[in-house]
């Protein structure tokens, strides 16, 4: 009597083992798939924001690096005289700019010498003249300058 006691044992487990381990293998691999396919996904998804983002800041650069080549074009052409055409000028710039918070134009010392503000700001632009820039880590690594005179801007968040 005791051999089918194990022979029912024998086919019951066969059974379970042809019947379970394929689902659970199958299981196992299709959880890995979805898995695998999702964090593609997910890459994907991610690299096309950065790269996104990198061109967007990339025309912002480009964008302000070409609005302060004119403010510094019109600044050395010498049409700009006086102390208040130059102010009136920067302030201008600032105010028609969707970047610009404030451009100081800055001596040799990096002291600021004339400034256009935003309008949130204009209050404190007594504050800003004579401002010294020197100690800013910004000028401390730019050994090259020809004219030492600077240019600087503050951005709009």
């Amino acid at each position: 009597m005791r051999f089918p006691g194990s022979l029912k044992r024998a086919l019951v487990v066969s059974f379970v083992a042809a019947t379970v381990l394929p689902i659970l293998i199958l299981g196992v691999l299709t959880a890995q798939y979805f898995e695998q396919k999702q964090m593609d996904s997910h890459s994907r998804l991610i690299n096309s924001h950065a790269v996104s983002v990198s061109r967007e800041a990339l025309e912002f650069i480009d964008h302000t690096n070409d609005s302060l080549a004119l403010v510094e074009q019109a600044l050395r052409s010498g049409l700009l005289q006086s102390r208040s055409e130059i102010d009136q000028y920067l302030q201008l710039t600032v105010d028609s700019s969707t970047s610009f918070e404030a451009i100081y134009l800055l001596d040799q010392d990096y002291r600021v010498t004339h400034l256009g503000l935003s309008r949130e700001n204009i209050k404190t632009r007594e504050d800003y003249l004579g401002l010294d820039f020197s100690a800013y880590e910004v000028f401390s690594h730019q050994h090259n300058f020809n004219d030492p005179s600077g240019l600087t801007a503050t951005f709009r968040r």
